[in-house]
């Protein structure tokens, strides 16, 4: 029984990490209508929740000299930052996506971040002091939970939402630039009647990647406010 015990332990952590973060990368595809901001995203989170494992590990193995932490602790730290990450992705990345659409998203950030930061911070210190709280359970494995999940929170609502301001302006640049525009351009020509001529066409390409190169440089510009 223990060594079946012990092979769950092991074995199943890894299937649910992969199967949530599959999940929370479908449902931000979803609701920002995207794919690299997703990825970016769920990166960011990834990285919040390494950092904060990694700090676990370093204190309570490496400071304090524990031979481990319990099992079950990174694996229930996995589940519940990963889906409180998530959350922060589409309350406050969510907020900007749309208001992009009616906008720039420099103005969108401007107008939205101030709105969602405030409340994500509130929610994160608050959440992050809940969690601290069972620390004062005399307990080892409770003590490891309280620290990992108080950090994690902290990690992704303070230094992780601040990186992904930067994050959405320059995906959401690409992507306007991806978008593309059409470009219209008119030669009046001395013989309509008359076939093409090669140096005509070449003329014509010219001109329009002249006209091209201006709407391109008008819209980074309106874009960026640069």
């Amino acid at each position: 029984e223990n060594s079946r015990l012990g092979r769950i332990a092991v074995l199943d952590p890894g299937t649910t990490a992969w199967v949530l973060a599959s999940a929370a990368m479908v449902l931000l595809m979803l609701f920002l209508r995207a794919i690299v901001a997703p990825v970016l995203l769920l990166a960011c989170s990834l990285l919040a929740l390494a950092a904060s494992l990694g700090c676990l590990t370093l204190v309570f193995q490496g400071r304090l000299g524990h031979e481990g932490v319990a099992f079950y602790v990174p694996f229930a730290a996995s589940v519940l930052l990963l889906s409180l990450g998530s959350d922060y992705n589409i309350y406050g990345v969510g907020h900007v996506w749309t208001r992009a659409k009616q906008t720039t998203m420099r103005k969108a950030i401007a107008e939205r971040v101030p709105e969602t930061s405030g409340a994500i911070t509130a929610a994160g210190i608050t959440l992050a002091a809940s969690f601290g709280m069972l620390a004062l359970v005399p307990l080892r494995q409770f003590r490891e939970l309280a620290f990992v999940m108080g950090l994690g929170v902290l990690i992704d609502a303070l230094v992780v939402r601040a990186v992904l301001v930067l994050l959405v302006l320059v995906v959401g640049i690409a992507g306007e630039l991806v978008k593309g525009f059409t470009t219209t351009h008119s030669e009046e020509r001395r013989k309509p009647d008359a076939p093409i001529s090669e140096g005509e066409l070449q003329k014509l390409i010219d001109g329009v990647q002249r006209e091209a190169l201006r709407d391109a440089e008008r819209a980074i510009t309106w874009e960026t406010g640069l």
